[in-house]
């Protein structure tokens, strides 16, 4: 028989299901029956009208598969030792049907549980980045006061959670009925196997957990965790962010959830403390273990949510861990490319992807140094794609590959931290907290959310509310504000700071007519051209080739007896136009270009014909045809004044 009715029990519609299956991931693992979800999303009326009715069956009976409550773990490496257990992270295949239901399970419990789930608790529910700039903001604000922190984990929290206890808090966030009971069911009777090579082990139960991989997991394990707010909040009022402590406007912050991530602030070491035995209290009656014991060991930094915090509110260990991060991940990358020959522009574009996301994890709270030491790297990078030499100059290096300074990266996502920022609801359910830390804050100056308005509104950029976006806009609306309002101030004001650079340097006079602007030259860096030619076309059309080094001044005072053919000048152009040395090379330009001659243009305009790929008169063919010849130049002039004879 079915369970007694509750308020958010009723039959599953076609809408629900129809919403639920055009948002799946594509192309993810099975589970146990080997079906992925990209069965269930075709288009076919007949087949989800069955998922529907069977689905209603599983919701109306309460009653689940057997199995679906089976599970097969792949052990993933992380590194070390292949041979050592910790060193993987097991990963739990549920079926994909099972979380089909889940996620019409959670369409109707979300709503419901959501704005009981205390503030302080993001985990599951948005990004990190809002946590982590509440605890920054906090930690900035109260600089000068003394703020104690103690940043406490759950041991294998997901594993170890009560379902007893899970069930009994659904029951007091409103959760009743067949919902309530169908989710009893999905909890009860539950196995795993280990699936590895191909061979599958013995099944064996699990008797505690809110189950790895599964949908409804994260939000029950909310639920259950939310209590501990409360018994923290009773013996720790948390500190505040003014510098008057009777200001009865300004918010105060007594802990941070992040899942099971949990940090407790406090004035004074006694009130600390006090928090710290409510948390062992909680532990012991609801089963968890946060490894608290007698002594806590009092530290100078601290990782929180990938984010390195110091004492002393600086950011030197976070620059340095994201230098490390994206030194690992540049080698690993560039092996990888250089294995598969890819071409300079996918090599760039995976940067984009790969590497860059590792060095500006948490980069909005850094300051000017270290985001000089920063864009630095990122040039030595540039440098490396592009197979030049290391005094190559470093603004040609942004210019060729089409990447901004590492800045505007930054500014980048600050800028969209912000809006996400000035649109939260310091009222609503979602995001609440670090609205009102952010409110209070934007009037303080010193703070960050003061600094990046400032910034913003100094680069001409309007503020989220100047331009309709309000508490509560959505996540359309401000993705619409960043591209439109702030995408192109940002990209006119690093083209400017490029030309700058270029400007700065009279070497690169004549590579700031051929690259104008930061954009990758497609007809060049997507082609199918050796990296050999490449190098040295670029190199030469910066000012970099063996006629003339960019970096320094030395060259232009060099004699007739510096010249490989007795000219009075030895220059690149010199080369090009009508060096003897070069003829046969010469000869071959010409014919790949389907010309008798080389054309009678002017010393700029020759230049500008061969170095800018994006000129109306070049095609592919004749793109090739110019690298070709200036690669060769290079290469024979380069030997010779090492002293090799060309054969």
């Amino acid at each position: 028989m079915p369970s007694t009715l509750g308020q958010l029990d009723f039959p599953f519609t076609e809408a629900e299901l129809q919403n639920v299956l055009s948002q799946l991931p594509l192309h993810r693992a099975a589970g146990p029956d080997g079906l992925p979800y990209d069965v269930f999303v075709v288009d076919d009326d007949c087949l989800r009208a069955a998922l529907l009715t069977f689905f209603e069956l599983v919701r109306h009976w309460t009653v689940v598969p057997s199995i679906w409550r089976s599970a097969r773990v792949r052990p993933l490496h992380k590194s070390g030792p292949v041979d050592e257990f910790n060193n993987y992270r097991p990963i739990s295949l549920l079926c994909c049907s099972l979380k089909i239901f889940e996620r019409l399970l959670l369409a109707r419990v979300l709503p419901q549980v959501d704005p009981q789930l205390d503030e302080s608790q993001a985990g599951f529910r948005w990004g990190a980045e809002e946590q982590i700039y509440t605890l920054v903001e906090t930690l900035r604000l109260r600089a000068g006061r003394r703020t104690f922190c103690a940043f406490v984990d759950v041991r294998k929290a997901f594993d170890v959670a009560w379902r007893d206890a899970v069930l009994l808090k659904l029951t007091e966030f409103g959760i009743s009925g067949a919902l309530w009971s169908v989710i009893a069911d999905l909890l009860s009777d539950t196995s795993a196997r280990v699936i590895v090579n191909g061979s599958i082990s013995a099944s064996w139960p699990e008797s505690a957990g809110v189950r790895q991989g599964s949908v409804l997991g994260p939000l029950l394990f909310n639920i259950l965790f939310n209590s501990i707010a409360d018994a923290i909040r009773t013996v720790c009022p948390g500190v505040s962010l003014s510098t008057d402590r009777s200001a009865p406007v300004a918010p105060r912050v007594a802990l941070l959830l992040y899942a099971d991530d949990l940090v407790v602030l406090a004035e004074d070491a006694a009130q600390l403390q006090r928090a710290l035995d409510a948390i062992g209290a909680w532990g012991s009656q609801w089963r968890f273990s946060f490894g608290i014991g007698s002594l806590l060991p009092c530290v100078r930094q601290y990782t929180y949510l990938g984010v390195t915090f110091e004492a002393s509110r600086k950011w030197h260990k976070h620059a340095a861990r994201l230098l490390d991060a994206g030194n690992r991940r540049f080698h690993q990358f560039l092996g990888w490319a250089e294995n598969r020959q890819l071409h300079t522009g996918f090599r760039g574009q995976l940067f984009q992807t790969y590497v860059l996301p590792a060095i500006v994890y948490g980069a909005h709270f850094l300051d000017s140094g270290q985001v000089a030491r920063l864009d630095q790297k990122l040039r030595q990078w540039g440098r490396r794609l592009l197979h030049w030499p290391g005094g190559a100059p470093s603004a040609a290096v942004l210019g060729e590959l089409g990447w901004l300074p590492f800045l505007f990266e930054m500014q980048r996502l600050q800028f969209g931290l912000f809006g996400r920022l000035a649109t939260a609801d310091a009222l609503g359910a979602r995001r609440s907290l670090a609205a009102r830390v952010f409110n209070f804050a934007l009037q303080q100056p010193g703070s960050w959310a003061h600094s990046v308005s400032q910034t913003m509104r100094d680069s001409g950029i309007p503020l989220p509310r100047s331009c309709g976006l309000l508490p509560g806009a959505g996540a359309r609306q401000v993705a619409h504000w960043s591209r439109h309002a702030v995408r192109p101030v940002l990209l006119q004001r690093a083209h400017a700071q490029y030309r700058g650079e270029l400007m700065a340097l009279p070497s690169l006079a004549d590579y700031a007519v051929y690259q104008p602007l930061l954009h990758s030259g497609n007809n060049i860096h997507f082609s199918r051209l050796p990296s050999s030619l490449l190098r040295e076309w670029t190199s030469a059309r910066c000012g970099h080739d063996p006629f003339q080094d960019g970096r320094i001044a030395r060259h232009a005072q060099r004699d007739a007896s510096d010249c490989l053919c007795g000219a009075p000048t030895c220059t690149l152009l010199h080369a090009i136009r009508e060096c003897p040395l070069f003829d046969t090379q010469r000869h071959t330009w010409v014919e790949r270009l389907s010309l008798r001659r080389v054309p009678l243009f002017g010393d700029a305009e020759l230049l500008r014909w061969i170095f800018d790929p994006h000129l109306v008169p070049n095609n592919r063919s004749a793109v090739n045809a110019h690298v070709h010849y200036v690669a060769s130049i290079c290469q024979i002039a380069r030997s010779l004044r090492e002293g090799l004879q060309m054969r």
